[in-house]
Order: structure tokens, then sequence, then C-alpha cells
């Protein structure tokens, strides 16, 4: 869908032709009349304040009027909650400011990588048996409990029986007997 005044660009027989081949709707406002194209008329006034306040930043037109759109384009706007780059390209458009920003997801793989190799380092890696005795860590009174793996539920995880009653452990709670 298109909606224009009724510009003499607009109404010609060659746009007009384009739009039905493109199967564009085509919605004509009433002449003169700026609110019936509300959205249209408050984009060219947000650009013409923008240039009007960068007047004294710049004097070459071009430069000013590309910083003007680049700006609008990676604003979000209130009716969407997006910016009208991401609307159009379905990303966020990076600018000069974004590529001096530290990337923290590589940031964060890095630093996570450093505290495996450091778990790593001091962690041992246990694995049992079905059917081997262990001491059993028992968090409530503090001390340790002879038990029997029954069975390997993960790669850290087992049900272990202690005491007639079966338990489910993390390879961390047991020690070879």
């Amino acid at each position: 869908m298109v909606v224009s005044d009724n510009g003499p660009q607009f109404v010609s027989n060659e746009f007009e032709l384009f739009l039905r081949e493109n199967g564009i709707k085509h919605i004509k406002c009433t002449p003169y009349h700026p609110r019936s194209n509300g959205l249209a008329e408050r984009a060219v006034r947000t650009f013409k304040r923008r240039m009007e306040a960068s007047k004294n930043q710049q004097t070459d037109l071009q430069w000013r009027a590309q910083n003007v759109l680049l700006s609008y384009r990676i604003t979000p706007h209130r009716t969407t909650g997006r910016t009208p780059g991401e609307v159009m390209f379905g990303r966020r458009l990076l600018t000069s400011l974004d590529l001096m920003k530290p990337d923290m997801a590589n940031q964060i793989d890095q630093k996570l990588t450093i505290q495996k190799l450091f778990h790593d380092k001091t962690s041992k890696w246990r694995s049992f048996e079905e059917g081997e005795e262990v001491w059993v860590a028992n968090p409530l009174n503090k001390g340790t409990e002879k038990g029997v793996i029954e069975k390997k539920t993960g790669p850290v995880s087992y049900w272990v029986k202690v005491n007639g009653t079966t338990k489910k452990k993390h390879a961390d709670q047991l020690r070879k007997t």
C-alpha cells in the first residue's frame, strides 16, 4: 500500500501502471490537507528539524543529510519499538559507535573458557560402576555413610542405596571406598 497526495508524479498513467503490475494499492489523500497523510508529514517535519539543528556542525549539505537520515533510521519509533532500519532489513544497522563498543558475546565466551580451564585443573572426574561401594556425603549431618551404586542415570548422576533407602546423588557427593 502507498499513501500519497495528488501530485502529478503520483497520478500519472506510468505510476498507476507500475502500482497495478506490482499489486500495490494506491491511496490518494485530499489535496492541500497534510493531516490525511500524518506519518509522511511527521517524517518530513522530523527531517527538517534535524537538518536545522545540524546547521552549525557541518557546512556540507550532503553530509548533513546523510547523517540526519542515518540517525532517523537507527532511532527506535515509539509505535513499533523498532528502528526503521530493523523493519526494512530485519537487523540492527551498525554505526561507527557500535564498532567502538566491545563485543560482549566474545568476551563472555573467553571468560567462560578460562573459568572452565581453571575448574578442570582442580576437579577430578569421578565415575562409578553399578554395585560399587562408595562413601556418600550426607548434607544434613555433615558426615558420610556407606552406600552402593544401583544405577547410573546420567554422566554424573547415580541412584545410590544408603541404609536401605535409594537416593539420587551427584558424583561430587560420592567417594570411592
